[in-house]
């Protein structure tokens, strides 16, 4: 069943984001991250500065929209396993749940707003750590599940390495995406796709 289209408001409000995260890392690109205030992003934006912290705490915010949903899309997931679901067949569901849950939003991995913002995010030092941080907070939320739904074959260890091998993968293959001037959404499935399948065949060997 099709979810109901939003209503007037919400649109706005989804318009008013979208314009401050499209200003935004248009005056990144231009002025650089450092130089341009939040001021700066709700004059060009036309928009008042309260409007601006209506919409994100902080400029550094505008880079990293939407996270907690992402991570969401991904515990859903393993949270609804079924009894017979294999781990890694699980692992990587919910992985490509988070991938999908971006798909009509700022951070589609195949659009060029999301280009720019991993382009702008690893051209900053301090950008680069803070995306470190939400990568590793989320890391840590899905071995967490994944060893709630899996206590008697992941220790936390264990699990913490799987989900790490498929995030690593993931970022490592992004980068080199974005450093080629190409959008991270193929490559970024291809390596998460790659990485499962070498677990799979670890967990055989092993069995």
């Amino acid at each position: 069943m099709a979810e109901p289209r939003p209503g007037l408001r919400e649109r706005k409000k989804q318009r008013t984001r979208r314009v401050l995260i499209e200003t935004a890392y248009r005056l990144f690109e231009r002025d650089g991250y450092d130089q341009t205030t939040v001021a700066r992003i709700a004059e060009t934006a036309e928009v008042s500065i309260a409007t601006f912290f209506n919409y994100f705490p902080s400029k550094e915010d505008l880079l990293f929209p939407d996270g907690a949903d992402t991570l969401d899309a991904g515990l859903e997931v393993i949270a609804g396993r079924s009894p017979e679901d294999d781990p890694v067949d699980l692992l990587t569901r919910a992985v490509h749940a988070m991938i999908s849950s971006t798909r009509s939003g700022t951070r589609d991995p195949a659009s060029e707003l999301e280009t720019r913002r991993l382009r702008l995010v690893m051209s900053v030092p301090t950008l680069r750590a803070t995306m470190l941080q939400h990568a590793f907070a989320a890391l840590q939320a899905l071995a967490g599940a994944l060893h709630t739904a899996y206590p008697e074959e992941f220790d936390e260890v264990d699990a913490n390495a799987m989900v790490g091998a498929v995030f690593g993968a993931g970022l490592a293959a992004a980068s080199v995406s974005i450093q080629q001037g190409r959008p991270s959404d193929s490559a970024l499935t291809r390596s998460i796709d790659l990485i499962t399948q070498a677990l799979r065949a670890l967990r055989r060997s092993s069995a």
